[in-house]
């Protein structure tokens, strides 16, 4: 049981002032007789008020004390909610990865450790605490209502790595795990984060400069030589010098490549490029010890060029009319293949579309003699992939008139030109061009159309889609056939199941190489970089303790008080109202038998 008023357990005084009254209180007994003076003068004398006597035992005392006991019980607001329940703390953890930002020697995360391992460790040895992590969706890491050693616990395995989010989600789900009178905590390094009113805030921050790479990549650069062109961006209060330091291997352990100094400033970034000596190893790149770590590295590999089997479908003069034998000089990274054996299939006519393979169809649609000239302007889907890079100005179109299967790309009017059918693994794109009549073979937009092609076909390959993401974006995996049992594993060790199929996808959440493997081997490997302007910007951060707005708190905790005082307290009053109803009947019976005859 506890009280929301204490100060009205001081009506419980009235239990001795009760027994008080009942010492100093004498009834005289009243008696019938004929005549007073038949009496002795002396027996006619008594004392005026009332005298301490012995205590006597009767109904009356006890009822009496029982109905005061009960009326300073109801004073001080009794309730059952809380029976037999320890209390509660509920914290949240800010996991943006600024939280690791080293500033005065101490991170920001372990100093919001300490703040909550102090809450812990002021909670009595039966409270229970929830430690939540900020996300979406927000994590658990103790609890719900962990015992306070559990809870001490879990909290060094914290470490925060999360890009910018809202902490709506995790504060929502606190308000939701915390019951009437726990505390609900939230610490982060921002000194004005928006929260609940029953929120308690308390910012560890500390503000600082800070240098993060944007992007590293690689590139050939001669027969023997690569570049390596290394973008930094800073934070701080104008020009930040720093130090791009280049090893070989994928951690700070590998032995030194290169070194360069670069000053970055502010919404400037700059950027610096190396010539190596080529290698086919991975490079980690790192910029001098700055405070958050977690920016301002990186590994590179070097992006081996995935070559797209091709095959040709097509009568020589329509190859001649098309340029195609001058395909594998324009675009990179096709090899020529039979066309059983080949991914992209250039045809002049429709033919069968294995799974797995994209077949390129040029030819006009409809009936041989029903053509339309177009020369624009043209309607393109610039959410299509195919049509990125596209101009068509200046293009005369040759098209046959009709309705193309699949997905409408590229438009005259209401006339499609370019479309897309996808179905059965396959994919089969549509042109619907007369050459002889047309001018886009001419024009610089032919060898941009062909060039997404490949790139499209390229990205189905077997195997990783891309060697290089940042954190949230998607890790792609394809597989010849489907796969089961693969994992994705990240650079802390933690797994995730990869699932079944022959697409493979995982959202990285942290920076680092991650891996995919399955059956005792790896079959792919990524390095994932931390890119984040709001988190790598440390010039906002600060320090406060901010009391939950009371207001809010105090009106839905006397709520859920309420509800569950009520019924003690109508229990309470209903047996004062029935003590005192009791006393007042054995006074009055008591008061007949003295006056009856």
């Amino acid at each position: 049981m506890s009280f929301s008023a204490p100060l009205g357990l001081l009506g419980l005084l009235a239990v001795p002032a009760v027994l008080l009254l009942h010492t100093l209180r004498r009834r005289l007994v009243t008696r019938r007789v004929a005549g007073l003076f038949l009496f002795a003068p002396d027996a006619l004398a008594e004392d005026a008020g009332p005298t301490r006597s012995p205590l006597l035992r009767t109904p009356s005392l006890w009822l009496e004390l029982a109905a005061a006991a009960a009326l300073g019980l109801l004073l001080g607001g009794p309730r059952l909610s809380d029976a037999g329940r320890a209390p509660t703390l509920v914290a949240v953890l800010d996991d943006g990865a600024s939280m690791a930002a080293v500033v005065g020697g101490e991170a920001a995360a372990e100093r919001a450790r300490d703040v909550v391992r102090r809450r812990l460790e002021a909670l009595p040895s039966d409270g229970t605490a929830t430690l939540l992590v900020s996300g979406r969706p927000p994590e658990t890491l103790a609890g719900p209502r962990a015992s306070r050693a559990a809870a001490l616990a879990a909290l060094p395995s914290w470490r925060p790595r999360r890009t910018a989010h809202d902490l709506a989600p995790a504060l929502d789900l606190a308000l939701e795990l915390a019951e009437p009178g726990a505390s609900v905590l939230l610490v982060t390094d921002r000194p004005d984060p928006t929260v609940p009113d029953r929120v308690e805030v308390v910012a560890v921050g500390r503000s600082a400069s800070n240098a993060a790479i944007l992007s590293a990549r690689r590139f050939p650069s001669g027969a023997d030589r690569e570049a390596l062109a290394v973008d930094v961006a800073a934070w701080a209060e104008g020009p930040l010098p720093t130090e791009v330091v280049v090893r070989a291997g994928e951690d700070a352990t590998g032995p030194e490549v290169a070194r360069a100094t670069v000053v970055a400033e502010p919404e400037r970034p700059a950027r610096v490029t190396l010539t190596l000596a080529r290698r086919d190893g991975p490079l980690f790149v790192a910029l001098r010890e700055d405070a958050l770590a977690a920016d301002g590295a990186q590994v590179v590999y070097a992006e081996p060029l995935r070559l797209v089997p091709y095959a040709v479908a097509m009568t020589p003069p329509h190859v001649a009319a098309l340029r195609l034998e001058r395909l594998e000089s324009a675009v990179d990274g096709l090899v020529a293949v039979p066309v059983e054996e080949a991914a992209l299939v250039l045809a002049d006519a429709e033919g069968p579309a294995w799974p797995g393979t994209t077949r390129v169809v040029v030819a006009p649609w409809g009936a041989a003699a029903e053509r339309d000239d177009w020369v624009g302007p043209f309607l393109l889907d610039r959410g299509h992939p195919l049509v990125e890079g596209l101009s068509l100005e200046g293009v005369v179109w040759s098209a046959g008139r009709g309705a193309g299967e699949g997905r409408g790309a590229v438009f005259a009017g209401t006339q499609a030109l370019l479309a897309e059918d996808a179905r059965d693994g396959a994919a089969v794109l549509r042109v619907n061009l007369d050459v002889e009549r047309s001018t886009l073979v001419l024009a610089p937009d032919w060898p941009v159309l062909l060039s997404n092609v490949v790139e499209r076909v390229r990205a189905s390959l077997p195997g990783a889609t891309a060697r290089h993401a940042r954190v949230g974006e998607a890790l792609v995996f394809r597989s010849a056939r489907a796969t089961s049992g693969a994992r994705f594993v990240a650079p802390s060790g933690r797994e995730e199941p990869a699932g079944d199929g022959t697409v493979l996808v995982a959202a990285p959440r942290e920076p680092g190489v991650h891996r995919l493997v399955a059956g005792g081997r790896e079959l792919a490997r990524w390095s994932v970089a931390f890119v984040d302007a709001a988190e790598s910007d440390l010039r906002g951060a600060g320090t406060v303790t901010r009391p939950p707005r009371r207001a809010g708190a105090v009106q839905g905790e006397a709520a859920a008080s309420d509800e569950g005082a009520s019924p003690l307290v109508r229990a309470l009053a209903l047996a004062v109202l029935a003590l005192a109803t009791a006393d007042a009947w054995v006074l009055s019976r008591g008061r007949r038998r003295r006056v009856a005859p």
